[in-house]
């Protein structure tokens, strides 16, 4: 397995970590940070030169995303859902007039997006009424916990159904489009959600992003799992890092808490963990197009996943009654893996899910 970092791999992880943990703080909001953001060009990574970007690839894309999300993970997950999934959608699916209108104006985070989570699954079944001319998609429904920022204009929804695969741009502000202030959530305070009524929207063809390939939302899943996977990994390491650092400071009859066999024991399942989930996400996130498939990715969230929620309850417990106060960082860590671990709808939804991309596979379809 070859995981070593190339040098500008390693100089984009290294200078993003350097520059949050300088910029950002863990009670910020993407309102507050997105100037500084685009200032330090982390939405011009994945795209390309030709559209004013600077052509980084996944993980060097993704290693960004880990690195904000050590000192904010609810920044990171916004954030990859415009560097990690949709610049790469417009860029393999967009028309030449979609890519000349969105990407520049990405790159330089002047255009934002409202948009789900396709872990969710709900946005993929809204009804649609295609017109008889094939050039309108006439949109009515709801879906709840839509990511959205105060400076989206736009939103992008998710269409799949036996005919068409498609992205749909829908103006904000638009009388057909209704986004209520959703519920405050215990982790990952600092995301803006909200639940979306669409009615009767219709969308023109220019604002259809490619309705024949079946293979767009399969592109979407896929990149989408190994951008959360890239937030776990962020908080894993984050927890880590404080779990090492009070380890060694905190002193319990007369020595550091870091010799007792308990604690190191806890030490060396977080390392452990955290260490499986970067070793999966980065020989994944290497792979070519060709290799790349949904079991990848969706296997590398199962794992990231699955260990995020653990790894911050064993730091918690070193921190001991620290743990639970807000004056520390890891009370947050802990609800934010809570997020993570919650949006895979249990561990048996993903195993369904491989489960189902491995028969796909295996069918040829």
């Amino acid at each position: 397995m070859n995981t070593e970092l190339s040098t500008e791999q390693l100089l984009i992880q290294e200078n993003t970590y350097k520059w949050a943990v300088d910029n950002l703080s863990v009670q910020d909001d993407f309102d507050h940070c997105h100037n500084l953001l685009s200032e330090q060009g982390l939405f011009a990574l994945p795209v390309s030169e030709s559209y004013g970007g600077v052509g980084a690839d996944l993980l060097a894309t993704l290693l960004s995303i880990e690195s904000i999300a050590q000192v904010n993970p609810s920044i990171a997950l916004y954030t990859a859902m415009h560097t990690v999934v949709l610049a790469d959608l417009f860029h393999r699916y967009g028309t030449d007039p979609q890519k000349q209108q969105i990407l520049p104006a990405l790159t330089e985070g002047q255009m934002l997006f409202a948009l789900p989570l396709l872990q969710s699954m709900e946005c993929l079944h809204l009804p649609v009424d295609l017109k008889s001319d094939s050039q309108l998609f006439d949109v009515s429904g709801q879906c709840h916990q839509i990511l959205h920022s105060e400076q989206a204009k736009t939103l992008v929804l998710p269409l799949a159904n036996e005919e068409h695969h498609a992205l749909l741009l829908a103006e904000i502000g638009h009388p057909a489009v209704e986004l209520q202030p959703a519920h405050q959530l215990a982790g990952m305070q600092n995301l803006h959600w909200r639940h979306l009524n669409l009615t009767d929207y219709v969308f023109q063809q220019e604002n259809v992003v490619n309705q024949q390939s079946h293979l767009l939302l399969e592109r979407w899943h896929s990149l989408e799992a190994l951008a959360l996977s890239a937030v776990a990994l962020g908080i894993m390491k984050s927890c880590l890092h404080h779990a090492l650092n009070y380890a060694q400071q905190r002193e319990q009859f007369g020595q550091p808490i870091a010799n007792f066999q308990l604690i190191q024991a806890k030490l060396a399942d977080i390392y452990a963990e955290t260490e499986l989930s970067r070793l999966l996400l980065y020989q994944t996130a290497s792979l070519t197009d060709s290799e790349f498939t949904l079991t990848e990715a969706l296997t590398v969230f199962h794992q990231a996943a699955s260990a995020v929620e653990p790894v911050a309850e064993q730091t918690v417990q070193i921190f001991g009654g620290y743990g639970y106060i807000r004056d520390f960082p890891v009370e947050q860590l802990w609800r934010d893996a809570k997020f993570i671990r919650l949006l895979i709808g249990g561990s048996q939804q993903v195993q369904r899910q491989i489960a189902e991309a491995l028969i796909a596979e295996q069918e040829g379809i």
